[in-house]
C-alpha cells in the first residue's frame, strides 16, 4: 500500500542545531558531567595522555622496517620484500602478500618476515589468515613479546577478548615493566565490567611504577565505579599530586563529591579549575548550573550573562552546550544555561533558537513557539524558526495559521523549493488541491529536478483524480532517481489498484522492497499485486509480515482478512477485517459489508 504520511515533513530540529549553527561533525560521546577542555600531558615512553583511556589494542598496529635493506637479484629475501613493499605503498595489498610469501620463501626463519605478513594480513581483514600466521608464529617463539603483543592485538580486532587477556597477563609475567599493556589490559576488563580484575591490574601498575601519574587515574576511575568513593577521591589526588597540572582527576573529583553531596568541595574544584584556565567554557557552565541548583542565583547570572557575551564571538560555546547537555538530554540544565546566557544577550538569534529547540524536545510547544518567534529575520535560522513554527501549529489543528506564517517567509528564502514543498503540503492537507499542486509547481520552476516536489505533486495528481498525470509523475521521479523507493512503490501500488501492468507492478515493488526491506507498507504493496494475480499463497506470506511491521494499519489489515478469505479461513478474515473498522476513522461502509458478509457466511 501507499504509505499515509503527513505530505508536511518535520524538519530534524537536532540536525539544524548541529550542522548549521555549528557546522561540524557529529562529536564523540562525552563524559556524564561537561566534558573538561583538553589537558593533556605526554607522559614517559609507554604512557598515554590522561584525557581518554588509551586503548593501543584498538590503534594501527606498528608497521615494521628492517634497518637497511640490500636489494639484490631475483630471488632474494629482501628483493620481495621490496616489491611488498612498493605494492603496499601502491594500495595492492594482495600482490604485496603474494611478494611477501615469495620473501618468507626465500628466508624461511625470519620472524620479523612473518610479523610483516600478520599485519598484512590484518590490514586485508583476513581472519583466517592472521589468526592462523599468529598461532604459527606463538609455536616457534613462544615467549617472544613482540608477537605475543602482536598476537593479542589481533585477538582484540577479531573479538577474541580472552585469548587477548591471557595473552596480556602473560607478557605482564614474562616483562612486568611493559607499562602499556598493564593500561590494555585493564581496559580490556573494564569494556568488559570485569572491574575486579581491571582494579587488580592497576593496583599491580601503581605498586610496579609508584610515580605514574596515569596509573592512579585510571585506579580512580575503576574504584569510582566500583562506587568505592573514598578509594577513588584517594587515587585521583595522587594523580594530582604527581601531575599537579592535570584538569581530567578534577572532573572526577566533581562527579565523586557530587555524589556524596559535598556542595563546597564541588564548588571548590570548580573554582581551581577556572583559576587555571579563566575561559574554560565547561567549567563556567558546570559552575553557573551548580550556583543556579544550589539558589545562589546572582553567581549563576553573573557566570552566565557573561558566558553568553562571550558566544557572540566565541562558537566554541555554543558547541561545548550541545555537546554536554542537549546530545546527552540533559534538558534541565541546558535550558537553565540557555536562560542565564540569553539574559546576557537576549536577542542573540542562535541561542533563542536553541531553546526554542530544547522546549520541543521537552514537548512545551507553547513556550518553543515564544522562543522561535524571537529569532530575527536576518538570522540565517529564521526560516527554519518559521519552520518549526508551522509544524507545531500544522500539529495542533491550526493549519490555516501554519500556512500563514510559511507564507511570510516564502519571498525571503534562502530555500525557496524547500519552503514550496511544505507550503504545497500544507494545502494538500487541506484538500485544497489545486492551490497545493500550483504551490509545488512554483518550486519546481525554481529547482526542475527536485524529486520531492515532483513526488508530492505525484501524490496530489492522484488525490485530484489525475491518474495519468501521477504515473507520469512517478515514473519522472523514477527516471531523476532508480532508487527512489517511495515512487516505486507509488508506481507500483497505483498499477496494482487499476488492475494493469501487474508485472511491471510486481518489479517496481520488488526493486523498492530490496531497497527497504523491512517497510510494512511496501511488503504489503507486493501481497497485494500477488493477490491480484491471484497467487494467494505467497500474497498470504507477504501481508501477514506487512501486518506484522505495522499491526494498526487498517488497510493492511483489510488486505490480511481479503487473503483469508480466499484461502477459505472466513473466521480469520472476520478477525481482521473487524480489526480494520477498529482502526478507521472513516470510509468504514465497504470494511461493514464485508464483515456482514463473513458473519451471514459463518451462520449457514
Amino acid at each position: 500500500m501507499i504509505r499515509q504520511t503527513k505530505p508536511f515533513l518535520k524538519l530534524s530540529i537536532y540536525i539544524i542545531v548541529l550542522t548549521s549553527l555549528l557546522n561540524c561533525a557529529p562529536n564523540p560521546k562525552i563524559e556524564s558531567v561537561p566534558k573538561p577542555e583538553s589537558v593533556s600531558k605526554s607522559v614517559d615512553q609507554d604512557k598515554p595522555t590522561v584525557k581518554e583511556p588509551s586503548t593501543p589494542a584498538h590503534s594501527p598496529l606498528k608497521v615494521y622496517r628492517p634497518k637497511k635493506v640490500v636489494l639484490e637479484k631475483p630471488g632474494n629475501q629482501y628483493f620481495y620484500f621490496m616489491k611488498s613493499l612498493d605494492s603496499r605503498n601502491n594500495d595492492d595489498l594482495a600482490m604485496a602478500v603474494n611478494d611477501l610469501k615469495k620473501a618468507i620463501q626465500a628466508d624461511p626463519h625470519s620472524i620479523y618476515l612473518q610479523k610483516e605478513l600478520v599485519l598484512l594480513y590484518l590490514n586485508q581483514k583476513d581472519e583466517t589468515n592472521t589468526l592462523k600466521m599468529v598461532e604459527a608464529l606463538l609455536k616457534k617463539k613462544p615467549d617472544d613479546l613482540e608477537a605475543l603483543i602482536l598476537s593479542a592485538r589481533v585477538k582484540q580486532v577479531f573479538n577474541q577478548p580472552q585469548g587477548a587477556k591471557e595473552i596480556y597477563e602473560k607478557i605482564i609475567r614474562l616483562d612486568p615493566l611493559k607499562k602499556n599493556i598493564y593500561l590494555m589490559l585493564g581496559q580490556q576488563y573494564t569494556e568488559e565490567n570485569d572491574l575486579k580484575n581491571a582494579l587488580r591490574v592497576y593496583k599491580n601498575f601503581t605498586k610496579q611504577f609508584p610515580k605514574s601519574y596515569a596509573g592512579y587515574f585510571f585506579l580512580g576511575r575503576t574504584l569510582a565505579q566500583q562506587r568505592k568513593t573514598k578509594a577513588a577521591i584517594a587515587a585521583f589526588k595522587k594523580t594530582l599530586k604527581l601531575e599537579p597540572g592535570l584538569e581530567e582527576p578534577l572532573w572526577e573529583l566533581i562527579k565523586l563529591y557530587q555524589s556524596q553531596g559535598s556542595a563546597k568541595k564541588v564548588e571548590k574544584t570548580y573554582l581551581k579549575i577556572l583559576k587555571s584556565d579563566a575561559q574554560n567554557i565547561g567549567a563556567a557552565m558546570g559552575l553557573g548550573y551548580f550556583y543556579y541548583k544550589n539558589k545562589k542565583f546572582k553567581q549563576s547570572g553573573r557566570i552566565l550573562k557573561l558566558l553568553g557575551r562571550r558566544s557572540l564571538k566565541e562558537p566554541a560555546i555554543t558547541r561545548k552546550l550541545i555537546q554536554n547537555y542537549i546530545e546527552r538530554q540533559h534538558h534541565t540544565q541546558a535550558l537553565v544555561i540557555i536562560r542565564g546566557m540569553l539574559k546576557g544577550v537576549p536577542h542573540n538569534s542562535e541561542l533563542n533558537y536553541i531553546a526554542a529547540t530544547v522546549y520541543h524536545l521537552e514537548k512545551k510547544d507553547t513556550i518553543a513557539i515564544r522562543y522561535f518567534d524571537k529569532v530575527k529575520p536576518d538570522s540565517d535560522f529564521y526560516t527554519d524558526a518559521v519552520i518549526q513554527i508551522a509544524f507545531i501549529l500544522q500539529n495542533k489543528g491550526n493549519v490555516d495559521e501554519a500556512i500563514r506564517r510559511i507564507e511570510k517567509v516564502v519571498k525571503t528564502a534562502s530555500d525557496k523549493p524547500a519552503i514550496m514543498l511544505y507550503l504545497g503540503g500544507m494545502y494538500e492537507e487541506k484538500e485544497d488541491y489545486e492551490r497545493a499542486a500550483k504551490v509545488l509547481k512554483q518550486g519546481l520552476a525554481l529547482a526542475s529536478d527536485n524529486t520531492k516536489l515532483h513526488f508530492r505533486l505525484g501524490v496530489v495528481y492522484d488525490k485530484q483524480g489525475l491518474k495519468q498525470a501521477s504515473i507520469e509523475t512517478m515514473k519522472h521521479v523514477i527516471g531523476l532517481d532508480p532508487k527512489h523507493h517511495n515512487a516505486l512503490n507509488y508506481l507500483g501500488y497505483t498499477y496494482t489498484e487499476l488492475g494493469e501492468n501487474l508485472d511491471e507492478a510486481e518489479l517496481l515493488i520488488t526493486r523498492a522492497l530490496k531497497i527497504k526491506p523491512d517497510d510494512g507498507y511496501i511488503t504489503d504493496s507486493l501481497g497485494w499485486v500477488h493477490y491480484k494475480k491471484g497467487n494467494y499463497d505467497t500474497a498470504l506470506q507477504f501481508l501477514q509480515k506487512a501486518a506484522a511491521l505495522v499491526p494498526d494499519d487498517p488497510i493492511i489489515l483489510e488486505h490480511l482478512g481479503d487473503a483469508y478469505m480466499k484461502m477459505n479461513t472466513p473466521d480469520k478474515a472476520l478477525k481482521y477485517y473487524r480489526r480494520s473498522l477498529s482502526k478507521r476513522k472513516n470510509d468504514k461502509s465497504i470494511i461493514k459489508e464485508k464483515i456482514q458478509k463473513v458473519v451471514k457466511h459463518l451462520s449457514k
